[in-house]
């Protein structure tokens, strides 16, 4: 994978058309997104958020 290792095995990928940073966890079969920051801001803020739940995809939550 060519996207910049930050953390364990987070990694950055740097939007090249909007200024937005991704930082997510990829394995075999999946990709995690763990959050995505416009790149003005503090780049440890993902590191202190509030974890969010899961997103599976086509569920809802209600």
């Amino acid at each position: 994978m060519h996207y910049a290792v930050v953390i364990g095995t987070t990694r950055r990928a740097l939007m090249t058309r909007f200024p937005y940073a991704i930082y997510f966890r990829a394995s075999a079969h999946t990709v995690d997104v763990i959050g995505v920051l416009h790149t003005s801001r503090d780049p440890r803020r993902w590191q202190v958020r509030e974890p969010a739940e899961r997103y599976v995809p086509g569920c809802l939550a209600a």
